[in-house]
C-alpha cells in the first residue's frame, strides 16, 4: 500500500487530497472483482473481460484527479467542430 500511496503522492500531473485514501480505494476496487473470481462467484464471461474493465475503472479514477491543465490538454475539441 505504501508504494501505491507514494506513487499517487508524487504524480506530476494529478493531485490527490489524501493519497493514502486514494490508494486504498484503488486497491480495493481491484480486490473485489478478483475475489469474486477466486470464490467461484463470477458469472459466465466475467473473467474474459475482467482485465479490460479493471483498467477502465482505475484509469477513470486516476484521470478524475488530473490537474486542470492536463484535463484541458487531453480534451481539446477538434478544429472545425
Amino acid at each position: 500500500m505504501e508504494a501505491i500511496t507514494a506513487m499517487l503522492a508524487s504524480a506530476p500531473d494529478a493531485h490527490f487530497d489524501d493519497p493514502a485514501v486514494a490508494a486504498v480505494i484503488a486497491l480495493d476496487a481491484l480486490v473485489g472483482p478478483v475475489r469474486t473470481v477466486l470464490e467461484g462467484l463470477a458469472p459466465a464471461g466475467f473473467e474474459a473481460c475482467l482485465e479490460a474493465q479493471l483498467i477502465l475503472l482505475l484509469t477513470a479514477y486516476v484521470q478524475a484527479h488530473e490537474l486542470p491543465a492536463k484535463r484541458r490538454q487531453r480534451w481539446k475539441p477538434e478544429a472545425g467542430g
